[in-house]
């Protein structure tokens, strides 16, 4: 399978976890939190923030809030 194609599966089956979180999907929310906390909690930390774990759960907790509103 080439690269661009795999690309184009894994942006379909991160749209599903989207569409499923959005359903109230547990499993779907911990997948995406699992997909990328290490990506947010590293940014932080590369921003200097001093509170990166602190900062990184509160993303999470916007994220839940508002994937409603997400398109």
């Amino acid at each position: 399978m080439s690269q661009s194609r795999r690309r184009a599966r894994q942006g379909l089956a991160h749209l599903d976890l989207i569409e499923r979180a959005k359903r109230s999907d547990q499993d779907a929310v911990a997948a995406l939190y699992r997909d990328h906390v290490r990506m947010v909690n590293s940014y932080l930390r590369a921003c200097g923030i001093a509170d990166a774990e602190d900062l990184t759960a509160d993303v999470f907790v916007s994220m839940v809030r508002s994937l409603d509103k997400f398109n």
